[in-house]
Formats: C-alpha cells, structure tokens, sequence
C-alpha cells in the first residue's frame, strides 16, 4: 500500500540555488513562486560559499547549474558529501548532452532538468522531497527497531523496497512481503540459506559495516546482480546495517530493484551513439568501430572499407513532399540497406541524406565494390512514401583503408571525396577513393575558398556572343557570359566555378554580378548610338527558387537604367521541369517585370509538350547537340524543323545555338530558322573586343 499524494506544502520551500547567473536564479525562484512555493533561498558559485550555506542553515533541496566559470555541479555534489547531508540534488542547466547526464545521475544527481522545461521542476521537487521523507521515515523505523520489534515489523511489513534479515553468518531469517514478491521467494523457502544465494556478486558481509566500531552503522548503497527464485536476475542496490539485540548481531540488507533506472541510463547511453531517426549507429559510435576494424586489419592482414553514401536529389522530396516524407524515406532506406549488410559490418547514419556502411575482412577492392553492388541493388525497387511511388538511387563512394597512417576520421574523408566525385560523374554511381580524387577534392575546397574571395575582389568578368539574324547577318543581340580573371590559373570557363557556386550557395552574388554589369553594358553601348541590342543572362536553377529573385532583377534594371524589355532571362529545361508549378509562378513574376524570357537548351530534357504552352516564355533556344548533326544525321534536321514549327504554332522565337560552319548556318536557313548564335558568327567576347562585330 503505497502512502496518498501529499499536498503541496504550505511552508517555507529552503532552496540552496548553485547558480553563477543572478538572472538565471531570480528566474528559477520566479518560476516555482508561481507555483505556488513560499521560497527561502540563497545563492551560491563557489566553492567557500556553498560550504558555508551549508554549514549555517538547513535546505530542504539544492537546485544547482551544470557548468559554471568558477564550480561545477559535480563539485557541489561534493560539497553536499563532505557535509554529511542527505539532501536532493537536481540539475536545471542546458543541453548537457546524455552522457554527461548519466555521469550526473551515477554520480549521485536526483535528477536532471533542461532549462526550456523549467515546467518538469515543482513535480521533480514534490517527488524529491517525498522520497526524502520516505527515507527519514525508513531510517526511524530501523531505530525503532532496536527498541521495539513489533513495531519494526509492521513497518518491514508496509516497506516498498525489499528488506531481508540475515544472522551474524548471512543464513536468512526473514524476508518482507516486497522482498518475496521482488526475489519470487517465500520466507519459509528463502531461511536457511545464505544471503549469498540471492546475489552473483559479493555481498556486504555482516561487521564489515561496523568494524566493531558499534551498532547500527550502515555499508552501501552499492549494486549488485540479484537473483529471483526462477534464477532470472535483475539490477539491485543493496545497504546493509547492523544492530545487536539481545546479545545476537541481527544483519538487515534493503534491496532496491533498480531496474527502471538502468534502462533509463541505458536509453541515455544509446541516444548518445544512435541516430534518432533510423536508430543506426551515429557518427561517434562508427568512429569507435572504425578505430577497432582498422587495429583488426592491421594484425590480420585484411582490408577494411568505408562505403560513403549520399541519396540522389534527397532535397526534391523533402521540397515537393514535406520533411516528414523525407524523414520516412530515410526509414526504409535504412531498413532495406540493413538488410544486404552482413551482422558484423557496421551501417551508420551520418545525418542527413548520408550513410555509412563499415566492412571488414576484404581482400581488396574488388570485394568493395560487390558491397557497393548489393547496397544498389537494395535501392532499385520504388519506395512507396505520402501515396507517391519513389524511385531512388545514390552515389556511393569507396575508401579503402590500409597503411600506418590510416585513421577513422581519414578513412571517411577519403569515402565522401570519391562519393562527390561519383556525383561529379553523373550520379548512381560508385567510385573507389584514389589519389587524383583527393587531388580533385583539395582543388574543389581551394576552389571554394578562392570562389568567396573573387566576389570580393571583383575578379569575375563578363563576354559577351552576339545573336546574328541570319537573313542580314545583323547583330540583334548578345548573351552575357561570366568569366572567372584568377590570379594564378588565369582565365577560367564556367564550367569550372558555377556548379560549384551553386553547391556553395554564392550563385545567387554571382548571378547579381553578372546581371548587373550585363545590363549597364548594353545601355552604354546604347548611349553611344550605337542601336539597341537585346541582352540575355543565364538563371540557375537556385536563382529561380530565390524568393528574391524579382527584387534583384528589378534593383539591375534601375540601377542600369536599361529598358526591361531588352533583358531576356535564360533557363534551361531541365530547371523547368524539375518543379513545373513553381517554375510557372517565378516566371509570371519576372514577366510582370517586363523582361523577355526563355527556354535554353531546348529538346535536351525530357519535358511534356503540354507544359510548354503554359510556361509564359518568348523564346526557345534549339541547343547545340542536334545543331552539330545537321550535317551527319537527318533525324537531326527533323527535330530542328519540328521545334521551329512548334515555336512558330506558340508564337515564339527560334534561336539556333552552337552553329560553327557554313553548311550548318545554311541548312538551318533553310528550315526557316532566323536567329542563330556560335562560332559561326563570332566567338565569345569582352566589350572592348566588341567594337566591329556591333558596327
């Protein structure tokens, strides 16, 4: 029978707060006067001071910060020891992370509280002080013991834990009705036994408390493995105390199952080495095992290999689907990846999109790449998430980890360079770690770096390739081209920097830049009578999410003065097609701008013709790859006739781009193309290269 929940006291609560902000504390004192404490409390963050508050007053709780300049809740824990003093301990601090948690609680901590849950405190407080009463009653009735033994036992009798009474020899005499439900033992089974069978560890031996030192005294807490009846165990935390009555030393051991809280520090230790999401091994606990694999390869002479692998296009479902999808995709990619995985290798989830497989006992990397092949072969069926049917590949990168120099931290790295450069190569695909990669991923990070600096330093320029009517081989207009001016590697070509902009997030400054200077550019050359020209800057498809994207466009038309609708905006299809509703809502919002727009590389995707009308476009740009087989192949005439018939049913402008010869520039001619731009015409140039290809 357990005692009805008490009341919340009407006196004073005694709060010691170990606590170096005065905000903070004036904060705790607040949030328990509200409810419904009368608080008396002192502030201490030292060392001195706590000892002194302890020494002058009594406390019925001490609430204390985990980590302070000058103390620490560890030390105030020591405090509270040295003292002598039976008082709850609880933790209120930030995030400490579960390992430190548990310490806290091994340590001696009641309880620990995150400061944005200040709401689990008064509870922890009330069942604190409950439990402390419960102890000062437990301990008055083992005094009582010694001077009234019905009494005593009628509170054996009533006690929540487990109390058994042993002889000076630890045979047992008696058990509670708690112990005999806790032990699946009756007391006429359990007497004549030693105390010992009721344990696999070493017991508390009975004077071993005392020392003849005199009755009464105590030894423990300390835990033990307890065994029931049936011979199945559980955690136990036994005390012992010994009293002398009537000439005979009568030995008591409380036995507390403590199995709750184990499993308690158990979820604490997990959460520390597991992901929460896929309840795989997280970063730090591969890590752990890496280290071991790489001493175990050493001393047998095998291989070990670290497969790093990234879910392709992971952020179109997260977009398109919400971030609970993307969470469930993360689930069963994991569930299906455990399964092609051996019990000893290790699967591990980094965060994100990203997972690691560990395998050991590889002969070389032939072994690594059939590992790559099943972790594929896991993904090949559609995933069914949020009623859509998702079909998902990655990129997989292979390192395998051999030499002295090897490390855990090394071996990763080297597995997520060949992933980023199995992405580089298309996607869906595995590539094995080797030299040039990690030549390619220094140059990438140099990059990177050198990237940010040329924003700063205005190294990027601008070329510009005229668009020719083919009819009068007039220059119309022009497409900007951004150049990067390095000062070491000299001039470099787009395909050098923007895909690497665009993983940086710098595409959007870029792309700033470039239509800045491409709009002044143009109305200069208009100012010097020159006549109008159009001009046509390239969009990624980030600037295209940009929420801020018209704002750019419109602060380049008026800080250039340049007519709207001498602007075109280019964009390719495939950047279309990825998000056809946004995409129509981001173009209507330039063209109300009054900027032209058009489709680049037009025939390369894979878009539906039933999109295109919808798209609020003026042009379509025919991309090179069917330009250049005008001349090998019909088929390629064919489809450049059929995009020009359908730009023409739209209302929309034809351009040709890559036209190199002659034969191409006629035959385009006559299918009735009109404008067309490439090598042909002229190559890409800067504006003071520009004077006789504008006259």
């Amino acid at each position: 029978m357990t005692d009805a929940p008490e009341e919340r006291p009407a006196g004073r609560l005694r709060l010691l707060i170990v606590e170096d902000d005065l905000d903070d504390a004036m904060l705790l004192r607040a949030h328990l006067a509200r409810e419904g404490y009368d608080i008396h409390s002192r502030r201490v963050d030292t060392a001195d001071t706590m000892a002194a508050a302890l020494r002058e007053e009594p406390w019925d709780i001490v609430v204390s910060d985990h980590s302070m300049p000058r103390f620490s809740a560890a030390a105030a824990l020591d405090e509270v020891r040295r003292a002598g003093l039976d008082v709850p301990f609880i933790i209120v601090s930030g995030t400490i992370g579960e390992e430190r948690a548990v310490a806290a609680m091994k340590a001696g901590a009641s309880d620990y509280i995150v400061k944005d849950r200040l709401q689990r405190l008064a509870p922890a407080i009330e069942r604190e002080l409950r439990e402390m009463r419960e102890r000062e009653r437990r301990q008055r009735a083992e005094r009582a013991l010694r001077a009234n033994e019905a009494r005593t036992r009628a509170i054996v009798e009533a006690a929540v834990d487990g109390i058994v009474t042993t002889d000076a020899r630890g045979i047992i005499e008696t058990l509670n009705p708690a112990a005999e439900r806790m032990f699946a033992l009756s007391t006429e089974q359990a007497r004549g036994r030693g105390f010992g069978a009721l344990t696999t560890g070493e017991p508390p031996r009975a004077g071993a408390a005392s020392d003849g030192a005199g009755p009464g005294d105590d030894a423990g807490p300390h835990e033990v493995v307890a065994v029931r009846g049936d011979g199945t165990t559980f955690p136990a935390e036994i005390s012992m105390s010994e009293v002398h009555h009537e000439d005979r030393l009568v030995v008591t051991y409380i036995v507390r199952d403590v199995s709750e809280r184990k499993r308690f520090e158990a979820q604490l230790a997990h959460r520390a080495t597991h992901d929460a999401l896929t309840g795989l091994p997280n970063r730090r606990l591969l890590a752990d095992r890496l280290g071991l694999a790489l001493a175990r390869s050493a001393r047998r002479g095998t291989r070990a290999a670290v497969l790093f692998l990234d879910i392709d296009h992971f952020k179109v479902v997260n977009d398109s689907l919400g971030h609970t999808a993307g969470d469930r995709l993360l689930v069963l990619v994991a569930e299906r990846l455990a399964c092609v995985v051996r019990p000893e290798d290790t699967l591990a989830r980094l965060g994100g999109d990203e997972f690691v497989v560990l395998v050991e006992g590889l002969a070389g990397e032939a072994d690594a790449l059939a590992v790559a092949a099943r972790l594929e072969g896991a993904l090949a069926a559609p995933f069914v998430v949020a009623g859509a049917e998702l079909f998902v590949t990655a990129s997989i990168g292979i390192a395998l980890a051999g030499g002295p120099d090897a490390s855990p931290e090394s071996v990763v790295r080297d597995a997520d360079a060949a992933m980023y450069h199995a992405k580089e190569r298309g996607r869906a695909r595995s590539e094995v770690f080797d030299t040039q990669i990690l030549e390619r991923a220094v140059r990438r990070l140099e990059t990177e770096s050198a990237l940010r600096r040329a924003l700063s330093a205005d190294e990027f320029r601008v070329a510009y390739q005229p668009i020719v009517d083919l009819r009068s081989h007039q220059v119309v207009g022009v497409e900007a081209l951004v150049r990067w001016q390095h000062p070491q590697r000299g001039l470099l070509m787009p395909d050098d920097f923007v895909s690497l902009a665009e993983d940086t997030g710098l595409i959007g400054q870029l792309g700033a830049v470039v239509l800045d200077r491409a709009c002044r550019q143009v109305r200069e050359w208009g100012e010097r009578g020159e006549r109008p020209l159009a001009v046509s800057v390239n969009l990624s498809g980030r600037q295209l999410a940009d929420p801020d994207l018209v704002e750019v466009v419109a602060a380049g038309l008026a800080a250039s003065g340049l007519d709207a609708g001498l602007l075109c905006l280019e964009i390719t299809e495939s950047v279309l097609m990825s998000d056809v509703e946004a995409a129509i809502a981001a173009l209507a919002a330039l063209r109300g701008l009054g900027v032209r727009l058009a489709v680049d590389d037009f025939g390369t995707g894979y878009s539906a013709l039933a999109y295109l009308k919808h798209f609020p476009v003026d042009h379509l740009k025919i991309d090179r790859s069917f330009i250049v087989g005008l001349e090998r192949d019909p088929r390629d005439a064919v489809i450049v006739s059929s995009v020009l018939t359908l730009a023409d049913a739209l209302g929309l402008t034809a351009i040709a781009e890559g036209v190199e010869t002659a034969p191409q520039e006629d035959q385009l001619r006559e299918l009735g193309c009109v404008y067309a731009q490439g090598y042909r015409f002229a190559r890409p140039a800067f504006p003071e290269q520009m004077g006789s290809l504008l006259g």
